[in-house]
C-alpha cells in the first residue's frame, strides 16, 4: 500500500470501465509539475475544452452572454474566461506572479502530480485510470531552474485525491472527463485547493515520459474571490469585479447569474515516481 494514509484523503471518483488492467501487467506513468500556469487568450484563441457543450457568440444566457474561444487547432466553443482576469492579474502584480509559482514548485510545496494507470498501450488504450494529488518531498533542480527528471516523491499524507477510472488515450494523448474534483494550485501568494467542475484533462505522453497537460474546468466565483481578498497586499478590488462579469458557466436562474468562471491550467509535467511501500 502507499506509505499514505488513505483515509485522510478527499478521494472523488466518476463511474469508469470494468477494469483499468484486465491482464494485470499494466505500466504506470507518473508527472510531477515542472511549471504551472494559467491559459490566456490571444485574438480569440485559448488552450481550453468546450466545458459547457455551448458555442455561444456572447448572446447565449445559459453561459451569461459569454462569447467563446477558438482552440489552436480552430475548435469551436473553447470555454476560458479566466484568461481575461489572469491578464488582469499579471497586469497589476507584474512578474512576481509567476515567480511565486515556481518558487513554491522549487520548494516542494506546489507538487503537482498526475498518475496515469493501468496502460496497457500508451498509444491507444480505451481503458486507463488517472489520479490528481499533491506530492511531497524536496525536488532537486536543475540548472534551467526546473525540477529535474525521474525523482521519486510521496504523496502528500492531507493531499486531496480526485481519481477517474473512465480515462482513455488516444494517439498518445491521456483524455480524460467530465469528472469532478480538487486541484491544488496557487495564485499570488495563496496556496490552495481548487475546486473544479465539469472538468476535462488531456496530457500529451512523450517518449522521455513527461506530459503537457490541459486542464479546463469550472471553479466557483466565491472561491476566486476568497483567494484574492486573502492575497497579501493585492487590490482585490479590479478581480472581483472582473471574476462576476466574467462568469459563464452554472447559471442560477434565481440570481440570474453564474456561479462559476471557466478556466485552464497548464502543466508541464516531468517524469517522476510514487513512493510505495512493499506489500
Amino acid at each position: 500500500m502507499r506509505a499514505i494514509a488513505l483515509a485522510g484523503l478527499i478521494a472523488l471518483a466518476v463511474a469508469g470501465c470494468d477494469d483499468v488492467c484486465p491482464t494485470g501487467e499494466c505500466e504506470t506513468r507518473a508527472v510531477v509539475s515542472r511549471q504551472i500556469t494559467f491559459a490566456t487568450e490571444v485574438d480569440g484563441v485559448s488552450e481550453g475544452f468546450d466545458l459547457d457543450g455551448i458555442v455561444s457568440d456572447g448572446s447565449d444566457p445559459e453561459s451569461c452572454r459569454q462569447p467563446d474561444y477558438l482552440g489552436p487547432d480552430g475548435t469551436e466553443g473553447v470555454d476560458n474566461q479566466f484568461a481575461v482576469l489572469w491578464d488582469a492579474i499579471v497586469t497589476i502584480a507584474g512578474d512576481a506572479v509567476e515567480g511565486l509559482v515556481q518558487g513554491a514548485i522549487a520548494d516542494g510545496s506546489l507538487l503537482l502530480m498526475v498518475e496515469v494507470d493501468g496502460i496497457d498501450d500508451p498509444v491507444y488504450d480505451d481503458c486507463v485510470g488517472v489520479g490528481i494529488f499533491m506530492g511531497a518531498g524536496k525536488p532537486d533542480i536543475g540548472t534551467d531552474g526546473l525540477i529535474t527528471t525521474g525523482q521519486t516523491f510521496d504523496m502528500a499524507p492531507t493531499s486531496p485525491y480526485t481519481r477517474i477510472d473512465c480515462a482513455e488515450i488516444r494517439d498518445g494523448v491521456v483524455l480524460a472527463g467530465p469528472f469532478d474534483g480538487i486541484v491544488p494550485v496557487q495564485i499570488l501568494d495563496v496556496g490552495f485547493e481548487l475546486e473544479v467542475h465539469d472538468a476535462h484533462l488531456r496530457g500529451a505522453l512523450r517518449e522521455d515520459g513527461s506530459m503537457d497537460i490541459v486542464l479546463g474546468a469550472g471553479v466557483p466565483t466565491q472561491q476566486i474571490i476568497d483567494v484574492a481578498n486573502d492575497a497579501d497586499g493585492f487590490d482585490a478590488g479590479v478581480v472581483i469585479q472582473l471574476v462576476n462579469a466574467r462568469a459563464d458557466m452554472a447559471r442560477d436562474d434565481e440570481l440570474q447569474e453564474c456561479t462559476q468562471i471557466s478556466a485552464t491550467i497548464l502543466v508541464d509535467g516531468a517524469s517522476a515516481f510514487v513512493f510505495e511501500e512493499a506489500e
